[in-house]
């Protein structure tokens, strides 16, 4: 009897086995046939620029319209052979960007692979041109730190031209005169003196400030650039003739190092704030889909700036206070002015346990209690941080249950002394996680002990029921190892630069960014 069913399920196996429908292989595409289809894609889409632009004018004839230009072809050179690995991500960075300021009635096209061409027929002459500097300035600093590449040249280059110029007699782009349009302008720039960039400290702008050099230093380096997680410097070989000046972008990096549990003076009358927006991939979008405020503070003029932990004063709750409020307010402008479409990425907001256990912590959140409730539960989550070692229980809950009144989601940043994984877990918080820009000197380790504790950590809040986050990441392989090893959100220079605004969401996905590792 048993040999008689082990044939009758053998049998049927064989039968299912013969039913089932043979899977196709997958087609390989060849590079040669990829290439063919990103031309392809970009005829079509330069195609149908124009033929909108003709209609246009031929609907209105005295339709004087003008074609903008905004070329990555310095930025590409400065990043010489990398630009193979970067491009398309810095593409798509840059069309989000651009996004950002377009209007509905606006059309943008790839003219070539660092090159795009923008027309905004609906505004006048001075709008446009503001719009398009402004996407200038969020691409530099985005990219490479609004300053300039080596204090001098920005990352990306903009001019414009009469449309008539712009489209050849064959119907199409003529990518001589774009090139050449381009050409004029970094002739101009070239030719211009150097110029401090200025910004309104409320504005959320980047700054920059220049400070003396020794001229003639081999030892000096006077011209960096924040690349690929790591300060580089631009013309190493040629430090002899390089100018005497070191461009710092706050925001950036500081000319003074400030190790995390240093002292840090008040605030003083008179220091100005601003906030700049660090992108984070989030493992529920697979992609960036939230914004994560970072105050920055310079107490007086040619004062070195402080961003980061440097911030916040270490015995003053009235100078905390004032800093988180004015995360806050920003915040809540900002979700005021551009609503709540779906295209529109969340924002994270660190706010200070000085500041939410203190009695008056209405006066940091009551402009974000003003917003909408679908706006709050949406687009908002708060981090609450530097949590003392002798809270309470009761009390992290207390906060974490009154911060859930406020926005969707709450996390809790965890640091030296604070209470352990568990405890926080159980306050109610959606995440815990870690900044590493808050390890000292002495507690850095290498890449591969770093990826160890960072799986430990993620074990421990598995095991209390949350997920964890990662802030701060500087390596790209500390990057793909924190997204591969489960964590729910993570940022840092290796992921993005930090910018004066915040974006649109954008699709990185899991896979991609574990391979760019």
């Amino acid at each position: 009897m048993q040999l008689q069913a082990l044939g009758k399920l053998v049998r049927y196996f064989r039968r299912r086995r013969k039913d089932k429908p043979a899977v196709m292989p997958e087609p390989v595409v060849s590079a040669s046939a990829l290439l063919s289809m990103r031309d392809r894609e970009r005829n079509d889409e330069q195609q149908g620029f124009v033929h909108a632009i003709q209609r246009m004018v031929a609907a209105n004839p005295a339709l004087r319209s003008h074609i903008y230009i905004i070329s990555l072809a310095d930025f590409r050179q400065t990043v010489a052979a990398k630009w193979a690995r970067l491009a398309d991500k810095v593409m798509l960075l840059t069309r989000a960007v651009i996004h950002k300021h377009m209007d509905r009635l606006s059309l943008l096209a790839q003219a070539d692979d660092d090159t795009f061409v923008l027309a905004m027929p609906s505004l006048d002459r001075v709008e446009a041109r503001r719009r398009v500097a402004r996407m200038a300035s969020d691409l530099s600093a985005s990219l490479m730190g609004d300053q300039a590449l080596g204090g001098q040249r920005p990352a990306a280059v903009t001019a414009n031209l009469p449309f008539a110029e712009v489209v050849g007699d064959n119907g199409k782009l003529d990518l001589a005169a774009i090139h050449e349009a381009v050409r004029k302008t970094r002739a101009i720039i070239d030719a211009a003196p150097a110029k401090v960039a200025e910004g309104d400290g409320n504005a959320g702008s980047p700054e920059s400030i220049r400070i003396p050099q020794p001229a003639n230093d081999e030892k000096a380096k006077p011209r960096w650039s924040w690349r690929n997680g790591e300060w580089e410097d631009i013309e190493a070989g040629n430090r002899k003739t390089a100018s005497a000046w070191r461009c710092f972008r706050f925001g950036a990096q500081s000319q003074e190092t400030l190790e995390p549990g240093d002292e840090v003076p008040p605030l003083p009358a008179g220091a100005r704030l601003s906030v700049f927006w660090r992108p984070t991939w989030m493992s529920s979008s697979d992609g960036v889909a939230a914004y994560w405020a970072r105050p920055l503070r310079l107490d007086r003029d040619g004062s070195p700036p402080r961003e980061g932990h440097a911030t916040y004063p270490t015995r003053s709750a009235n100078g905390m206070m004032t800093i988180d409020r004015h995360l806050a307010v920003t915040a809540a402008g900002i979700l005021r002015e551009r609503g709540t479409g779906p295209g529109h990425a969340g924002l994270i907001l660190p706010l200070s346990w000085q500041s939410l256990w203190s009695k008056n912590r209405w006066a940091v959140t009551a402009c974000l209690a003003d917003l909408p409730v679908a706006t709050r539960r949406g687009k908002v989550k708060i981090e609450l941080f530097r949590i003392p070692p002798a809270a309470r229980p009761d009390e992290i809950r207390d906060v974490v249950q009154f911060l859930k009144g406020l926005a969707g989601e709450v996390l809790v940043r965890l640091s030296a002394g604070s209470a352990p994984v568990g405890l926080m877990a159980k306050s109610g918080a959606t995440l815990v996680g870690l900044d590493l820009a808050e390890l000292r000197s002495d507690e850095q380790m290498p890449d591969e002990d770093l990826l160890v504790n960072l799986q430990r950590f993620h074990q421990m809040a598995v095991r209390n029921g949350t997920g964890c986050y990662l802030s701060g990441v500087r390596r790209r392989r500390v990057l793909g190892g924190a997204i591969g090893g489960g964590f729910a959100m993570v940022n840092g220079p290796a992921l993005m630069n930090d910018q004066g605004m915040p974006g649109a969401v954008m699709a990185f996905s899991r896979e991609r960014l574990i391979r760019l590792a």
